[in-house]
């Protein structure tokens, strides 16, 4: 399968963040989340497969004020003002935006999903 990552400046100009049509992009095709193990004698264990590999741990984080900010190259190389974030977890919980709760119905459901221009967007780097 080849997966064809656009360009920075053509993901921005698209703002596919802002079409509630568009789900996936650049995803592999959904699969069952089974495990598999060498052979069917470790299966049979109680151990979990050394197939695994949990996303859990410290992550690169960086933020930028708009899409618009973030550096064409930040796919090529680590940023070096990023921060540390632990996951899982969210953005808000290390200072980064505030909580959002809310207990009742979205008041914007069925609206436009137009974001205002320089509204904070933030950009999660795994760094593993």
């Amino acid at each position: 399968m080849t997966m064809i990552t656009d360009s920075l400046a053509v993901v921005l100009q698209r703002r596919d963040w802002e079409n509630p049509g568009v789900t996936q992009l650049n995803r592999l095709a959904a699969h069952p989340p089974f495990a598999s193990w060498r052979n069917s004698e470790e299966a049979r264990t109680d151990r979990p497969s050394q197939q695994l590999r949990s996303l859990n741990g410290e992550w690169r984080f960086a933020w930028f004020p708009a899409p618009e900010a973030v550096p064409e190259s930040w796919l090529e190389c680590d940023l070096p003002d990023a921060d540390t974030v632990v996951v899982p977890s969210n953005w808000q919980m290390h200072g980064y935006d505030a909580p959002i709760y809310n207990q009742r119905n979205l008041s914007h459901y069925g609206q436009s999903a137009v974001c205002s221009r320089g509204e904070s967007d933030r950009l999660l780097l795994a760094h593993i």
